[in-house]
């Protein structure tokens, strides 16, 4: 991973990763004592041999399960990948509804403070008309109940983006 992107990992999510890195590497490191018993065994085993055949054949064992090893050790680090791949997409689809939430319920509060403030104002047109007998005034707070009921007739636009995440390869 790169600096920006570990940056970009909670503490928990980065607690995380280490446990099962150090769990990891307990695993490696005793799975290397075992490799290296073996390797002294069949170092014992090739010193006691009298041909280079006989060692020959004896080292290919060796080779053999390095390979297993090897092979082993990389399904392991796809495996954890993929998990780890997994629960980040999780994490980010959770997120990405807990933040449309909010802005859902911040746009909610502001369209009602605009609604209450505009109601406000024409209830002090109204009165305003009313001391002064003003029948501009009057005919202003009219136009403006009209403008309001002709917003409030025309249907609500869904802004709402559905966005897809596309597979890497």
């Amino acid at each position: 991973m790169d600096d920006k992107k570990i940056r970009k990992i909670s503490k928990r999510e980065l607690l995380e990763i280490l446990l099962e890195q150090a769990k990891k590497i307990k695993e490696l490191e005793s799975e290397l004592d075992k490799t290296n018993k073996k390797l002294e065994t069949k170092k014992m085993i090739i010193e006691e041999a009298g041909t280079f055949a006989d060692a020959s054949a004896k080292l290919n064992g060796i080779f053999e399960v390095a390979e297993e090893t090897a092979n082993q050790y990389l399904v392991n680090v796809k495996e954890k990948c993929k998990k780890i791949e997994n629960n980040t997409k999780k994490e980010c689809q959770k997120l990405k509804e807990v933040m449309l939430k909010e802005t859902q319920d911040i746009c909610n509060i502001k369209i009602k403070e605009a609604d209450d403030y505009f109601n406000r104002k024409k209830q002090e047109l109204k009165e305003l008309a009313k001391k002064k007998n003003n029948k501009t005034v009057a005919k202003t707070v009219i136009k403006s109940d009209n403008i309001k009921e002709e917003t409030s007739k025309q249907p609500k636009k869904n802004n709402k983006k559905v966005t897809t995440m596309k597979k890497g390869k």
